[in-house]
């Protein structure tokens, strides 16, 4: 996650970030996403059978592992307010201009639950 965030601080530009980061351990997909203000983020998710016990391990894993990476100088905050039934938990990690968001959804009409993590750069200037 170091490396994605020190790609995400160069708004994973290729000619300054190495190229495309590679994919997250155990990820079932990641990808790299440009938004219309230019900013690009990287974007991994990790499916689970519905509501699985795993889960939970999963997603205090990755916090863990992003409260260890960023230490005491980060910005973190919660996120649960949505409209639908299914389970959401989001938390947000923000060290200046780079923001990072772990997130944990069910998919009852799938019945899968995901982890998603998302590395977001800084917005292109103009």
């Amino acid at each position: 996650v170091k490396t994605l965030l020190e790609k995400a601080e160069a708004n994973f530009a290729p000619e300054e970030a190495g190229g495309a980061p590679e994919p997250l351990p155990g990820a079932e997909t990641c990808s790299l996403t440009l938004s219309l203000s230019g900013a690009r983020a990287y974007h991994c998710a990790w499916s689970y059978p519905f509501r699985d016990g795993s889960v939970a391990a999963a997603f205090a894993g990755h916090t863990k592992m992003l409260q260890q990476c960023f230490g005491e100088t980060v910005e973190i905050s919660r996120d649960q307010a949505v409209n639908h039934p299914d389970f959401y938990d989001q938390r947000h990690y923000r060290m200046g201009e780079v923001a990072v968001t772990l997130s944990v959804k069910d998919k009852t009409a799938l019945q899968k639950t995901y982890v998603f993590l998302g590395v977001h750069g800084p917005r292109a200037t103009q």
